[in-house]
């Protein structure tokens, strides 16, 4: 035997010997195509996340309601019930008032915020007088509560507002 090996292969065995290595290289180049097509999806969606975080904070942004409005909708939202009253003797003692039980819920809310849910009415009554300059005692933070609560129970005018 003289020579190298691959003279004792026929024309046919150097064929397929070839064939499988370029079945094998294509197989790679595939393999590696395939990583790096990932790779850059990859980077191009790591480019993208804050403009999506943008662009999703933009869109609450726009559907979140200020607590501006949301005043102005209890407040609209009272006076149209209170207008369309006929019959419901609770709206009916409530005609003119509205603007005054806005106010106390909004002062009512922050007296929760701040002094817990379970805040006193005379705590209530001091938080209304301290922010409105308007004498309220313990018994009228009571009976405005109450009415609040009325409004706000299933059935009432805030309650889809709540």
């Amino acid at each position: 035997m003289s020579g190298p090996a691959f003279h004792l292969l026929s024309d046919d065995d150097l064929a397929t010997l070839e064939a499988f290595e370029c079945s094998e290289r294509l197989r790679s180049n595939i393999a590696m195509f395939a990583r790096v097509k990932a790779e850059r999806k990859a980077r191009k969606e790591k480019l993208r996340a804050p403009e999506r975080r943008a662009k999703t904070a933009e869109r609450v942004r726009k559907h979140r309601t200020s607590s501006k409005t949301l005043n102005r909708q209890r407040l609209d939202t009272l006076k149209k019930a209170t207008a369309r009253a006929s019959g419901d003797r609770f709206l009916e003692k409530l005609v003119g008032r509205e603007r005054d039980l806005v106010r106390f819920w909004i002062i009512l809310t922050d007296a929760r915020k701040r002094f817990g849910p379970g805040a006193s009415d005379r705590v209530i009554a001091d938080h209304y007088r301290r922010f409105t300059g308007t004498p309220m005692d313990r018994n009228g933070a009571f009976r405005c509560r109450h009415i609040i609560q009325k409004l706000e129970a299933a059935g009432g005018v805030w309650h889809r507002l709540k």
